[in-house]
Protein backbone atom coordinates (compact mmCIF):
# COMPACT_ATOMS: atom_id res chain seq x y z
CA UNK A 1 0.00 0.00 0.00
CA UNK A 2 1.10 3.53 -1.04
CA UNK A 3 2.14 5.24 2.57
CA UNK A 4 1.22 8.67 0.64
CA UNK A 5 -2.50 7.40 0.83
CA UNK A 6 -2.91 5.56 4.23
CA UNK A 7 -6.05 6.37 5.58
CA UNK A 8 -7.19 8.72 2.34
CA UNK A 9 -11.13 8.87 2.17
CA UNK A 10 -10.73 11.22 -1.40
CA UNK A 11 -9.05 7.56 -2.74
CA UNK A 12 -11.48 5.28 -1.84
CA UNK A 13 -14.65 7.46 -2.43
CA UNK A 14 -15.89 7.64 1.21
CA UNK A 15 -15.57 11.53 1.55
CA UNK A 16 -19.35 11.93 0.29
CA UNK A 17 -20.63 9.10 2.36
CA UNK A 18 -18.89 10.46 5.44
CA UNK A 19 -19.91 13.82 4.72
CA UNK A 20 -23.47 13.33 4.02
CA UNK A 21 -24.03 11.50 7.20
CA UNK A 22 -22.69 14.82 9.22
CA UNK A 23 -25.02 17.21 11.05
CA UNK A 24 -24.57 20.76 10.75
CA UNK A 25 -21.87 22.39 12.69
CA UNK A 26 -21.04 25.51 14.50
CA UNK A 27 -17.78 23.85 15.49
CA UNK A 28 -15.44 21.59 13.71
CA UNK A 29 -12.40 19.89 14.57
CA UNK A 30 -10.64 17.07 12.89
CA UNK A 31 -7.81 15.87 14.96
CA UNK A 32 -6.42 13.84 12.72
CA UNK A 33 -6.32 16.14 9.10
CA UNK A 34 -4.12 14.25 6.77
CA UNK A 35 -4.73 15.54 3.86
CA UNK A 36 -7.91 17.12 5.07
CA UNK A 37 -10.25 15.16 2.56
CA UNK A 38 -13.16 15.42 4.02
CA UNK A 39 -12.47 19.03 5.76
CA UNK A 40 -12.07 20.36 2.24
CA UNK A 41 -15.26 19.04 1.19
CA UNK A 42 -17.64 19.68 4.15
CA UNK A 43 -19.95 22.68 3.88
CA UNK A 44 -18.24 25.36 6.35
CA UNK A 45 -18.43 25.73 9.73
CA UNK A 46 -18.67 29.18 12.25
CA UNK A 47 -14.90 27.49 13.16
CA UNK A 48 -12.93 24.80 11.49
CA UNK A 49 -9.78 23.23 13.44
CA UNK A 50 -7.73 20.65 11.77
CA UNK A 51 -4.65 19.26 13.47
CA UNK A 52 -2.12 17.24 11.97
CA UNK A 53 1.45 16.89 13.11
CA UNK A 54 3.02 16.31 9.47
CA UNK A 55 4.18 19.23 8.55
CA UNK A 56 4.11 18.62 5.10
CA UNK A 57 0.45 17.60 5.18
CA UNK A 58 -0.24 21.11 6.34
CA UNK A 59 1.84 22.40 3.79
CA UNK A 60 -0.13 21.35 0.97
CA UNK A 61 -3.55 22.07 2.70
CA UNK A 62 -5.66 24.48 0.55
CA UNK A 63 -9.43 24.56 1.69
CA UNK A 64 -11.71 27.28 0.33
CA UNK A 65 -12.76 29.00 3.73
CA UNK A 66 -10.93 30.20 6.88
CA UNK A 67 -9.64 27.31 9.02
CA UNK A 68 -7.19 27.49 11.74
CA UNK A 69 -4.49 24.69 11.24
CA UNK A 70 -2.20 23.76 14.40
Amino acid sequence: MDNANFGCKATVGQCQVIIARMPPQCDYIESHLGGGDIMKRKPAAQCSIGIEIDACAMGQLRCEYPMEAE
